[in-house]
């Protein structure tokens, strides 16, 4: 049988963001040198998150077609302190993903 055909409405992923100094950034983000413990992976057509670096405090993940958290992306992130997930399509978050981020500030996921 043939590959299941992505869904149409989705626009596709976008190439790898520009080659970051860090290792550990994940190649559909941006890590910029002048502020380690950003990750930019906002408006790049993602569907899920990236494992998310454990330095990292500040996450912007806003403007994608992200679904749902998984528990897998954010294992190593226990220091997170800002999340943005506004204009996804997140149906649900696992509480278990939340439970470990004790310093977790700010948490957004509207959609407009």
């Amino acid at each position: 049988p043939p590959e299941p055909v992505e869904p149409t409405d989705l626009p596709p992923p976008l190439p790898p963001g520009p080659p970051s100094i860090f290792p550990d950034c994940p190649r559909e983000c941006y890590c910029p040198a002048d502020f380690p413990s950003a990750v930019y992976c906002d408006s790049r057509n993602l569907r899920q998150v990236p494992i998310i670096p454990a330095r990292t405090h500040y996450l912007y993940l806003q403007n994608n077609f992200i679904e749902d958290l998984q528990e897998e992306s954010f294992k190593n992130a226990t220091s997170l302190r800002w999340i943005n997930l506004d204009n996804n399509r997140i149906k649900k978050v696992e509480k278990r993903i939340l439970e470990k981020m004790e310093n977790l500030t700010f948490l957004y996921m509207e959609r407009t």
